[in-house]
């Protein structure tokens, strides 16, 4: 799965309807799997203000950190020792499979799979939502591994990923008959839907915008919301999202991320809008020493690209990101000092 989530664009619509469908199914699979789960109820649920389900403290301070500090670093730490101590608790793995998917290491993202369908199992009758959810999870987990250069291929693995497509919508009904209003199920479910509406012409974007309305907590809702737009060529809606995230965690790296690369989008009609890009690439760039190296290394040629337009100077905008990789070296994280432009 060499796409992520935030690089798909509607340029893939002059793909066969067959190609445009697995590579949404592998764009989504781990963004829609991780960002969509968690429920650290022990100190507050943060889907649910009743009724809320149980977690482990290290589960649930891995999923702030990742989610709402931007920290990988500190997410990671905390995963290691929730592994020990809260081994059944089945939101460890798509988070873990997430780090892995940065690392594009597809093998290591379909161990996590399993082990989150053994995890879904395990509370099957103490939570029967959260099990159908996590079962949901690792059928898109596995159809990201499928479609992946070390699985079959987006070509040879179409068919075997449309067999965990429907595995998934399985699953999600069976959430949806113990309780359609769930702020979980919302938010797994609208973000899903806002990606076929990009691919698939009977999809309604304005259902998916429904559903993630209903879903909390809202700075994820928002965020998805934006990739959504961003997807669909609406820049001004996805800023609009993106805005109301940032009002809620001003330094969040990738929301930062996400409105330069909206701004960006923007800047093709208005060249002003480059300069604000710029702005919001450098507050994403602020925190590279606790992101995924890998992702720094795109943020940085992003941000090359946008500098490049800014100023009429070509640059080696590839060999920036590459740079930025070497110099973490053997860490997964970003480099302290990034390469100057």
């Amino acid at each position: 799965m060499a796409i992520r989530p935030f690089q798909v664009s509607r340029s893939s619509s002059v793909r066969p309807w067959s190609q445009r469908l697995g590579l949404a199914l592998g764009s989504v699979a781990v963004t829609a799997a991780t960002l969509g789960l968690g429920n650290p109820a022990l100190a507050g649920d943060p889907f649910r203000s009743s009724n809320p389900m149980p977690i482990g403290a290290k589960t649930e301070a891995a999923f702030k950190a990742m989610f709402q500090e931007s920290n990988y670093a500190k997410a990671a730490d905390l995963l290691e020792e929730a592994q020990v101590s809260e081994a059944n608790e089945p939101l460890i793995y798509p988070m873990l499979a997430l780090l892995a998917q940065y690392e594009k290491d597809y093998a290591a993202m379909q161990g996590y799979a399993t082990q989150t369908r053994e995890a879904a199992t395990a509370i099957q009758d103490s939570q029967p939502l959260r099990s159908n959810l996590y079962s949901a999870v690792a059928e898109f987990v596995e159809g990201a591994y499928i479609l992946s250069d070390e699985g079959d291929g987006p070509v040879r693995g179409l068919g075997k990923a449309l067999g965990k497509l429907r595995s998934f919508n399985a699953s999600m009904a069976a959430a949806r008959k113990i309780d359609k209003d769930d702020p979980e199920l919302n938010l797994l479910e609208g973000f899903t839907d806002m990606y076929a509406s990009a691919y698939l012409p009977l999809t309604s974007t304005d259902a998916a915008v429904e559903k993630l309305q209903k879903a909390g907590p809202s700075y994820l809702a928002n965020w998805l919301t934006g990739l959504g737009y961003r997807i669909l060529d609406k820049h001004d809606k996805g800023i609009a999202a993106v805005e109301a995230g940032l009002a809620a965690q001003p330094n969040h790296a990738e929301m930062h991320y996400l409105k330069a690369q909206l701004e960006m989008q923007k800047a093709k009609k208005d060249a002003s809008r480059l300069t604000v890009a710029q702005k919001h690439f450098d507050l994403a760039l602020a925190q590279s020493e606790v992101l995924p190296k890998r992702l720094v290394g795109q943020i940085l040629r992003e941000r090359c690209i946008n500098q490049e337009k800014l100023d009429g100077q070509e640059r080696s905008c590839t060999g920036f990101m590459k740079q930025a990789i070497r110099d973490s070296g053997d860490s997964p994280w970003g480099p302290a000092v990034l390469p100057q432009l």
